[in-house]
């Protein structure tokens, strides 16, 4: 007996759509294996959107770093 959760899952892992929208606004780097199950994608089309994947999620994260070193300077300037 098929399992209904199963199926959803797999028809959700086959919208190119789906992958993309959880790889930019959900997981970044972590939803890489979401991206190597797809079938919707090419090998080429995976190791591409894998390279843009991990690009933006690096600049996610110096973006973070960057606002959190000036809001510390910020805060250390003010209690001084």
């Amino acid at each position: 007996m098929d399992n209904p959760k199963r199926n959803v899952f797999q028809e959700l892992v086959r919208s190119r759509r789906y992958v993309l929208v959880v790889l930019f606004a959900v997981t970044g780097v972590l939803g890489l294996p979401l991206l190597f199950m797809s079938p919707a994608f090419s090998r080429p089309s995976k190791v591409f959107w894998a390279i843009v994947v991990t690009i933006y999620t690096a600049l996610l994260i110096w973006g973070t770093f960057v606002i959190c070193l000036w809001a510390y300077h910020e805060i250390s300037e003010a209690l001084s």
